[in-house]
């Protein structure tokens, strides 16, 4: 994943948008440790939350997703990672 860099420092930056594949999000919040960001044109959510060190999940969530409801669910699963890779 080439954007991967671009995407872990866009949340150590607190950046205000960022381009995953070709497609920019606008950033909704942004904390040391995550970050939610929404396509303007509608294509979805991405959500990244740290694990540990340099290592995030990151998930894309339909149009519709609730941002809050999406990173809760996506932290939890980076917390449930967290010294297993």
């Amino acid at each position: 994943m080439e954007d991967a860099p671009q995407l872990g420092r866009a949340v150590s930056t607190g950046a205000s948008s960022v381009v995953q594949n070709q497609v920019k999000y606008s950033t909704l919040r942004t904390t040391p440790d995550s970050l939610v960001a929404r396509n303007v044109q509608g294509n979805g959510l991405l959500v990244l939350a740290k694990i540990e060190g340099d290592k995030f999940v990151v998930a894309w969530a339909a149009a519709e997703a609730q941002p809050d409801g999406t990173y809760v669910d996506v932290d939890r699963a980076a917390k449930s990672l967290k010294g297993k890779i």
